[in-house]
């Protein structure tokens, strides 16, 4: 059977906080085989401060949007860490991928992420259902124009 496998492709440090990307290369077989997938745009990231884990995001890109799906390690919410975990994220993004405008997805009941993206320039732009685990959710769409040169 196949098993998804991801490589490491770069690592940096971006606003005091430590980036490593990882692109899904293919699926690893039997003795350790590896096939590309050619045309493969998803890329996932984790940041690190501190030497641990802060949290994680994937951008897949489409034209000069870029969809953003990001998560923080739990015990870390709450405590004012949203706001520079983003950044670092944004300021990654904008540098290596120059999209004209960012989007994600925000579970309707999440009021303090929504908080925050509207408070980073993010405006509501519609609803939508996701399916996480099976289980539905309730999310709003939201968007961000950024000016990229």
């Amino acid at each position: 059977a196949a098993v998804p496998f991801l490589r490491a492709l770069v690592g940096g440090e971006e606003g005091g906080l430590h980036l490593l990307a990882f692109q899904h290369v293919g699926h690893q077989r039997g003795h350790g085989h590896v096939a590309g997938i050619e045309g493969q745009v998803d890329r996932f990231f984790a940041v690190i401060r501190n030497a641990a884990l802060m949290g994680y995001f994937q951008v897949e890109q489409v034209d000069k949007e870029l969809s953003l799906h990001l998560g923080m390690k739990p015990s870390l919410m709450g405590q004012g860490n949203g706001r520079s975990f983003y950044q670092t994220i944004e300021d990654y993004i904008v540098e290596h991928y120059h999209p004209e405008q960012l989007s994600l997805s925000v579970a309707i009941c999440n009021q303090r992420a929504q908080a925050l993206f509207r408070a980073v320039g993010f405006s509501v732009n519609g609803h939508s259902i996701q399916v996480c685990g099976g289980n539905q959710y309730e999310c709003v769409r939201m968007e961000k124009k950024l000016a990229c040169d």
